[in-house]
């Protein structure tokens, strides 16, 4: 599979998304999490789920960078459950993506909705 232009950026923008909600971790992990699985439902329907998957990769290990977690520290075989986990959640979403389509799209707007509005948007634009 070749990665296109658009898919590199959009991986890139989410990934900086991801890596700016990671420095609120030590403010609450329930702000962090759910910006990070929405970054990851997004790169799945923007770019695909090779590029999902590399996201899903990276985040942990950017998050430990970041927050430097004594848990973390202490038990690295966190590292591959949590990647495990993403990757679970993104191949979930690309094949209910594959699955159902554009049908899809308004179930994931009433989901996304606290996302700001040029998100839910391009999730239109994008499935047109």
């Amino acid at each position: 599979m070749k990665i296109k232009t658009k898919q590199i950026t959009v991986t890139a923008i989410m990934l900086a998304i991801c890596l700016v909600s990671q420095f609120f971790k030590n403010l609450s992990v329930y702000i962090t999490g759910p910006i990070i699985n929405a970054a990851l439902i997004l790169t799945v329907l923007y770019a695909g789920m090779a590029c999902g998957i590399i996201l899903s990769i990276i985040t942990p290990v950017t998050s430990f960078f970041i927050t430097g977690s004594p848990v973390m520290a202490a038990i690295p075989a966190m590292f591959p459950c949590i990647m495990i986990g993403n990757i679970i959640l993104v191949v979930c979403v690309g094949l209910l993506r594959k699955k159902c389509g554009k049908a899809l799209i308004p179930v994931l707007e009433r989901y996304l909705s606290p996302l700001p509005p040029l998100s839910v948007s391009c999730l239109r634009k994008n499935a047109a």
